[in-house]
């Protein structure tokens, strides 16, 4: 099954809202733009395709969405307090 990806961020942007896609089954399957993702981000992992490498992953936010983004889980770089030392996109990675 394929859901309307592009359709949902269209949909979402027109209303200033904020998409995520989970797309692990789709990375590696189906041809992605990550440019037209508009107010979205995306995330895959290599690790549901068949002997596909654990611990190997990407994320994509848009650049200018990396600031009102924050992750979920916080690693390295990351202070006491809310605010890290990690430049750009740097503030996601987690070892």
């Amino acid at each position: 099954m394929r859901l309307p990806v592009q359709e949902l961020y269209e949909t979402a942007h027109r209303r200033n809202i904020h998409v995520h896609v989970d797309g692990a089954q789709a990375w590696g399957f189906s041809e992605i733009n990550l440019r037209t993702l508009g107010r979205g981000s995306y995330t895959a992992s290599a690790h549901k395709w068949f002997v596909g490498p654990k611990e190997v992953g990407l994320l994509y936010v848009k650049s200018k969405h990396i600031d009102s983004t924050w992750p979920g889980v916080d690693g390295v770089n990351w202070a006491s307090g809310v605010k890290t030392r990690a430049a750009e996109g740097r503030k996601f990675e987690s070892f």
